[in-house]
């Protein structure tokens, strides 16, 4: 692994890869070893607590990684086998350290520049990717992602979708952008940790944008318990994620809130169902897809059938009948037969895979170890996925940059003292 610089100042900064409501992400250079990284900057003007919280998700998974080995499984047996064990973290986004200046905050995080895996579902010739091997392989990985977020290191996503994950060079994906991640109630790395604005309070209602029930133990309410996790200190008020990816107790901001990991698993039903077909189950709200490639109309007309293709509400899923399209779960969606129909390529065992996870009861949603036990996933080689042994697809195209220049952002002036109460942690 190449060496991490310790100062800002050791990284040249090259291009801007992208810029969003709130921060941008810079391609940089490290001056003495030439290693390539990302650079995620973000004003202090503008700054929130979230910051704070995608740090401490950030760090807990680093330390999971650090703390744990190929040969030790989630549940501490030492076998590895079955379980998504500390190597698992290699498909979450790697995160190197944080830097701060007087105007902006910094992330040092890995280059992934294979681009979003939602540029690559909509470049694909058919407007979707082939069930074998590339959604068995990214869903896998994504598997892998998530239990080492859950089980490992203490957090849940809340807000996986394909713009949020990333292909590196070789065509292996990265789960990125936590900053809508809750830390759990127990167990996990993360619990030697306390950043300031973390943890999520019982009573905490924001409102999130932009891009992604109760629950018992064992392998329901979105799957395997987590150690030391009650389902109470599991649950979430936040009304945070991306519209179409929602959980329907999400979505609906049901009272008694929600649990964390179980609409992980939901978001990952609704992922591996566009990967397949080109388009999410539920639509994308009042924000329509690109159409893909005419030799896809056969679905999108089987889509927009049911009203999966077009939104006429304001963006939070509400007045555009999304909600009332994701409550009904599975039983609400149309499994196109082209994709779903046979079983060369495994298309009925996704199927099943989906409908399970896409279970409008989080109490019976499957999740964790159920999912990676599950028939879809029978060819994978788990130890060898996790230690990063199986080929990928071709990823395709590397992620093209526009020739920006580094000085084109500017920062507002912050106090000397107000910048030290509240950043000093950084």
């Amino acid at each position: 692994m190449a060496a991490v610089p310790a100062r800002l100042e050791e990284l040249e900064q090259i291009r801007v890869l992208g810029s969003g409501r709130s921060s941008s992400v810079i391609l940089c250079r490290h001056r003495a070893s030439g290693a390539h990284f990302a650079l995620k900057k973000i004003p202090k003007a503008t700054a929130t607590p979230r910051v704070f919280a995608e740090k401490a998700a950030l760090e807990a998974v680093r330390d999971f990684e650090l703390a744990t080995s190929s040969s030790t499984s989630i549940d501490g047996s030492g076998s590895g086998s079955g379980s998504g064990s500390g190597p698992g973290c290699r498909y979450v986004l790697r995160f190197h350290r944080t830097f701060k200046d007087a105007t902006h905050l910094y992330f040092l995080l890995e280059l992934c520049r294979g681009g979003a895996l939602f540029e690559h579902v909509r470049a694909a010739p058919a407007g979707r990717l082939p069930l074998s091997p590339t959604v068995r392989l990214y869903g896998a990985q994504l598997v892998l992602a998530l239990r080492a977020m859950h089980e490992g290191a203490g957090y849940a996503h809340r807000d996986l979708k394909a713009n949020n994950v990333l292909l590196d060079e070789q065509g292996n994906c990265r789960l990125v952008d936590l900053g809508f991640a809750m830390q759990l109630g127990g167990g996990g790395v993360i619990l030697r940790h306390s950043s300031a604005g973390a943890s999520e309070s019982e009573s905490e209602s924001e409102s999130g944008s932009g891009g992604s029930g109760g629950n018992g133990s064992g392998e329901g309410g979105g799957g395997a318990a987590v150690a030391g996790c009650s389902a109470r200190r599991r649950r979430a008020h936040s009304f945070v994620g991306t519209p179409h990816a929602m959980a329907p107790e999400l979505l609906s901001r049901d009272a008694g809130g929600y649990d964390g990991v179980a609409v992980d698993w939901w978001a990952l039903g609704v992922l591996l169902f566009e990967m397949a077909t080109g388009a999410p189950p539920f639509g994308f709200g009042a924000a329509p897809p690109p159409r893909p490639a005419a030799a896809h109309g056969a679905i999108l007309e089987a889509l927009a059938q049911r009203g999966c293709m077009e939104g006429e509400g304001e963006g939070e899923g509400e007045g555009d009948g999304l909600l009332e399209r994701v409550s009904a779960g599975a039983d609400g969606v149309v499994f196109p037969p082209e994709v779903f129909g046979g079983d060369s390529d495994g298309g009925a065992a996704l199927e099943s895979l989906i409908r399970r996870l896409l279970c409008a009861d989080p109490e019976q949603r499957a999740g964790g170890a159920e999912v990676q036990a599950h028939e879809w996933f029978a060819p994978v080689d788990w130890e060898a996925l996790r230690a990063g042994e199986v080929e990928p697809p071709p990823s395709g195209r590397e992620l093209l940059v526009p020739l920006v220049s580094s000085d084109s952002e500017g920062g507002e002036d912050i106090d000397p003292e107000q910048n030290a109460q509240l950043f000093g942690d950084f």
